[in-house]
């Protein structure tokens, strides 16, 4: 093994797979190396989160802003105007968006979908809080794919009677996606 690889074990789902070989001499774009079914991953694209709360208004589907990148090279993120995530090559691609909605009364729910050209490609069920927590985070993670004209944006829906806040913390409302092969 060369001084730049590590090996790593992959965890999905609660499952763990093989050991894989992780590439590490791209300076920072992430090649995933599986030895029983070759190439499994070439490279992060976008990792974006938001650094300060976001109203939600009650009842309607609402855009996350995703307003920090924490890396873009490809520029295929617009985290000023729309928030949108533009493909520059046509693929699959793995999306793993984690949202975390502030203060919702335990009887009320959070839901959120991957939003792709104006239809709903994957919703997942609701966030609930608890008495102690008062948040709800919400999970989605999906294989997709894209054309290099396809856009999607990642939406929140708040069923409660009033305005709630997605948390501003980056460790709590991200949004991270890889090309997987084209």
């Amino acid at each position: 093994m060369a001084t730049n690889e590590a090996r790593a074990v992959i965890v999905t789902d609660d499952r763990i797979t093989n050991a894989n070989l992780l590439d590490l001499t791209d300076g920072g774009e992430t090649t995933l190396h599986s030895h029983a079914a070759g190439t499994v991953a070439s490279g992060r694209r976008i990792s974006v989160s938001r650094t300060s709360d976001q109203s939600i208004n009650a009842t309607a589907w609402t855009t996350v802003q995703f307003d920090t990148e924490n890396w873009d090279k490809l520029g295929e993120f617009d985290n000023v105007t729309n928030y949108t995530f533009t493909p520059s090559v046509t693929g699959y691609y793995d999306v793993t968006a984690l949202v975390t909605m502030e203060l919702l009364l335990v009887t009320k729910d959070a839901y959120l979908r991957i939003f792709k050209n104006g239809t709903t490609e994957l919703a997942v069920g609701y966030g609930r809080s608890t008495p102690q927590a008062l948040q709800a985070s919400i999970q989605l993670a999906a294989t997709l794919y894209l054309l290099s004209t396809d856009s999607i944006v990642v939406q929140i829906y708040n069923n409660d009677t009033v305005a709630r806040n997605v948390s501003g913390n980056p460790i709590e409302t991200y949004l991270c996606i890889n090309r997987v092969e084209t």
